[in-house]
């Protein structure tokens, strides 16, 4: 398998480089086609990671439809798509249910400004317009829009991922959380989930809502039976199986209240505990209520994936066998360099992946902090992060500093 990640980091590169030169030259001529072309060079990059899943791994997704309307809509619409982020794998099943629906060139989401600098799903990010938080609401209110804008704007389907909760799902931080939530009044139990924070939600939706009234909400919950299978990122590289299964259940966006944020809080918070009731449900059951689709592993990422090894792999080797047999020790040094530097640059985007590696969000529990940057981060999520006061927080963003945003 290293040999294979090795071809994959190339070949993603090689796209990167791709992605560059249509941005520096088709995006100036046509928009639309600058669009089309990166989708397609996204896809490559995407698709190498599904075929890996699906016929390295033999991991598999089953969709669990909430209604005919779901079925019927998902992947032929603008999607913004709130979804649990439980898992160290959720990005890859994530991809694999856009490829099954064939928006895997159109998924998009969320992402702090520091990933445009990350080679390969980074730069990938930044050539598709997704959308970069500063983590100052004074910017980001203002970024947000225009790339919402900017996503409503494809021809093509796309799909805007948001992970409301903010951070990934551990028990440390889930006690953290429901703690802070008892604190401040709020009538929320959930069992699976973190509470879900409303600033970036409800400025996203009321955008939405009103330039794009028939934009949908899609509600996504993915869910893996834990008791049978160990759900990380190591045993997909080691080809062990995993098994998800994935709700989905379109909301139109007039129904989501806008009035007020509170009333879009309420909403969420609602939305999250029938995320919560939907775990429930499947943890006794083993599966998700609604109409039951398996799919077959797909087979064009396949042949993605054989492409690329065959292309740059034998290119790699050619070009491995003259270094080693020229018999220049300084050139065969830097090409063991960077090999090297290849392998620990896969070792840690893999160990970043990793659950131990999420953000610390609730995992200062009960530690003193003594500095005035942590105080007052604290302070901002106590009067800021789910509503507790009567501030209207749109109305306050061009007055607020530091946000946590979902």
């Amino acid at each position: 398998m290293g040999f294979s990640a090795f071809i994959i980091f190339i070949s993603s590169l090689c796209v990167n480089l791709l992605q560059l030169i249509n941005y520096l030259t088709i995006r100036f001529i046509n928009i639309d086609i600058y669009r089309q072309i990166n989708g397609y060079l996204q896809y490559i990059i995407y698709s190498q990671v599904v075929a890996v899943a699906e016929w390295w791994s033999h991991s598999t997704i089953t969709f669990y439809f909430g209604d005919q309307q779901t079925l019927d809509q998902f992947g032929r619409e603008h999607a913004f798509v709130v979804a649990n982020h439980r898992y160290e794998v959720d990005a890859v099943f994530l991809w694999m249910i856009a490829a099954k629906t064939g928006t895997l060139g159109g998924c998009k989401a969320f992402g702090k400004r520091e990933l445009r600098f990350v080679p390969i799903i980074g730069w990938s990010f930044m050539f598709g317009e997704y959308i970069f938080l500063a983590r100052n609401w004074q910017r980001d209110s203002l970024n947000i829009g225009h790339g919402l804008d900017r996503l409503m704007a494809h021809q093509r389907p796309i799909m805007l991922m948001i992970a409301a909760e903010g951070t990934r799902f551990t028990e440390q931080k889930y006690r953290t959380s429901m703690k802070f939530a008892a604190d401040k009044g709020l009538d929320v139990h959930y069992r699976h989930h973190l509470l879900p924070r409303v600033k970036g939600f409800a400025y996203s939706v009321k955008h939405l809502k009103q330039n794009y009234p028939n934009c949908a909400i899609y509600n996504l919950q993915l869910a893996f039976d834990e008791t049978r299978e160990v759900i990380s990122i190591s045993n997909l590289i080691k080809g062990i199986p995993m098994n998800g299964s994935v709700y989905l259940k379109r909301i139109p966006i007039a129904d989501v209240p806008t009035d007020s944020d509170q009333q879009t809080a309420d909403y969420l918070y609602k939305l999250y505990q029938e995320k919560d009731d939907a775990m429930d449900y499947y943890f006794q059951h083993k599966q998700f209520p609604g109409q039951k689709q398996l799919h077959k592993p797909s087979l064009i990422p396949l042949i993605v994936l054989w492409t690329n090894f065959v292309v740059f792999g034998l290119s790699l080797a050619y070009i491995l066998f003259t270094v080693f047999t020229s018999g220049s020790v300084g050139t065969i040094i830097i090409a063991s360099l960077l090999i090297i530097t290849v392998f620990v640059g896969i070792y840690f985007a893999i160990r970043s992946a990793r659950i131990a590696k999420a953000s610390t969000y609730g995992t200062i529990e009960g530690k003193p902090h003594n500095n005035k940057k942590s105080d007052l981060k604290k302070n901002y999520l106590s009067k800021h992060l789910v509503n507790g006061n009567n501030d209207n927080i749109l109305n306050n963003n061009h007055k607020e500093g530091k946000n946590q945003l979902g």
